[in-house]
């Protein structure tokens, strides 16, 4: 049983990093748009975040498989 729950906080958190990933498209998509610019920092931020959530949820998958 814990196996699953640690397999789905996983899941959880790559659904997360796929929202915030999205959520960088849309603000950069908009900012050009309009005619705007985005700094380089975060841009750099929110992909850094969108990494950690993946990276997490690969990290937590493989404990979830192996225990």
């Amino acid at each position: 049983m814990p196996n699953a729950i640690i397999q789905l906080v996983g899941l959880v958190s790559a659904f997360c990093g796929l929202v915030t990933l999205s959520f960088l498209m849309i603000i950069y998509v908009t900012v050009k748009r309009l005619g705007g610019s985005v700094e380089r920092r975060h841009l750099a931020v929110i992909g850094g975040v969108a990494l950690l959530f993946f990276i997490g949820a690969i990290t937590l998958n493989v404990i979830g498989s192996t225990i």
